[in-house]
């Protein structure tokens, strides 16, 4: 087969994986690009309380999960804060594996400037994982936190 439609079989496959919706099992359940409607339907069985407009709020036990909407109703934006008995980077692995992202992930800084492992999706996802909460100063066995950040949403959708 010739090596440019191998290429572009990869990056159909890898675009149509990044467009694929959470399944009910996944540790987020929701994804960028999702509007609110489909937000709440795919977090309503998992919430004690869920609320907002247009962010949505989802809570149950220490666990909460929040998506910001952009003006074109699509989320930009998705944190998770949860407890994890792992470490740091272990969490942040499992996380991606379990998100359909592939490799170690690489050293960067979050949109808040926090040391987090992250991995870049061609639909331009980006996924920060396991900055450890306040209080936790060794990020092992604590809260942890995981952003989904789509900066082609942001761009066409004008958010904020």
């Amino acid at each position: 087969m010739p090596m440019r439609l191998v290429a572009a079989l990869l990056s159909a496959s890898v675009i149509q994986l990044a467009a694929l919706p959470a399944s009910a099992d996944d540790r987020l359940g929701i994804r960028p690009g999702m509007g609110i409607a489909e937000i709440r339907q795919n977090l309503k069985d998992r919430c004690d309380d869920l609320y907002g407009n247009p962010y949505v709020t989802c809570t149950r036990g220490t666990t909460t999960i929040t998506a910001t909407l952009s003006p074109k109703d699509r989320a930009h934006y998705i944190a998770r804060w949860e407890a994890s008995p792992l470490p740091r980077e272990d969490y942040a692995r499992q996380v991606a594996r379990e998100l359909g992202f592939d490799g170690p992930g690489e050293d960067c800084r979050s949109p808040y400037g926090k040391r987090m492992l992250c991995w870049r999706a061609a639909d331009g996802t980006t996924l920060f994982a396991a900055d450890a909460a306040s209080g936790n100063k060794t990020g092992a066995a604590g809260l942890y936190s995981v952003l989904l950040v789509n900066d082609r949403i942001e761009a066409e959708d004008g958010a904020d």
